[in-house]
């Protein structure tokens, strides 16, 4: 305006997660854990699908408000803040009421590497942690001792059954809580999305008193990528014995390429000539494929 560049911004009115903890003690309430968290992830799935990484989430960052006849909103605030130096004398207890990041940094930020979207979910553990117990998971007198603490593969958090038993599924959140604190960035869920699965299927759980399809939350808390390598296993299997179907073209036997596929689907657009017998053997070990995709594909989705 008049030459001057500025930059309009939303007037957020609320309380920060942080002081709702300090001043009301950790959330015990099932449904609202479950609420919170759900919106801070979807939050950050959206930024992660623009390519933007929050870097210091915190409980600090999480503002609470209420509209009304309007559910509790929840905002995640300070996206790209966290390169600021973090002040030294932050407010570090016990209790994990602190106004700087170190509580919540990931192990590989501590090391000083770049940060990535599992960074986000590591953080997002040691939030949603201190939502449930009042605590962080990681503690420490100085810094440094936090920062040791966060990179230690011998340091644990203590489990959510020995600070909060009564919450309902506790052992599920305790292993949704595992996975994303695992010191190793390939060990956490690959996308926060899936954290946010793992999480409705303990509220579902909740909500009917029971787990009666525990084998797909075995299979959201798995490492997708080893899924992705079942599937892989069985193409590959498959593919082989599709070769040993294949037709034998001037004596020897090929591989089964792009072309091989278009000229068994028309062989008018080939100079090769193809008996009936071997297109029936060569189509069934295609039909052999397909089914073996549509039976991986039906597994996969039904997790």
């Amino acid at each position: 305006e008049k030459g001057r560049i500025f930059l309009v911004m939303e007037l957020v009115q609320g309380i920060s997660l942080q002081e709702v903890l300090s001043l009301h003690g950790p959330i015990t309430d099932e449904e609202t854990i479950c609420h919170i968290l759900a919106q801070v992830v979807d939050a950050l799935a959206h930024a992660h699908e623009k390519g933007i990484i929050h870097r210091d989430l915190k409980t600090g960052n999480i503002i609470l408000s209420k509209r009304k006849d309007r559910p509790m909103h929840v905002k995640v605030l300070d996206f790209g803040l966290a390169k600021h130096k973090t002040d030294e004398a932050a407010k570090i207890t016990m209790h994990g009421k602190t106004l700087g990041s170190p509580l919540y940094m990931s192990p590989e930020q501590c090391r000083g590497e770049e940060p990535t979207i599992q960074s986000d979910i590591y953080s997002l553990g040691v939030l949603a942690y201190e939502l449930m117990t009042g605590i962080v998971p990681f503690i420490g007198e100085t810094i440094p001792e936090i920062m040791a603490a966060h990179c230690d593969p011998d340091s644990k958090h203590v489990p959510l059954k020995e600070i909060c038993p009564n919450l309902s599924g506790v052992d599920h959140l305790d292993r949704i809580l595992s996975k994303a604190l695992a010191k190793e960035a390939k060990h956490r869920f690959r996308r926060v999305t899936r954290f946010k699965q793992a999480l409705e299927f303990w509220i579902e759980g909740v909500r009917k008193g029971a787990y009666p399809e525990e084998r797909h939350f075995d299979a959201i808390i798995k490492d997708r990528h080893s899924i992705y390598q079942n599937i892989n296993e069985h193409l590959r299997r498959s593919l082989e014995v599709t070769k040993l179907l294949l037709p034998i073209y001037g004596g020897h036997r090929q591989d089964m390429d792009l072309e091989d596929i278009t000229l068994l689907l028309d062989p008018q657009k080939g100079n090769r000539t193809i008996s009936t017998k071997s297109i029936l053997i060569s189509v069934s070990g295609i039909v052999l494929i397909v089914v073996s995709i549509l039976i991986m594909i039906k597994t996969f989705t039904s997790f």
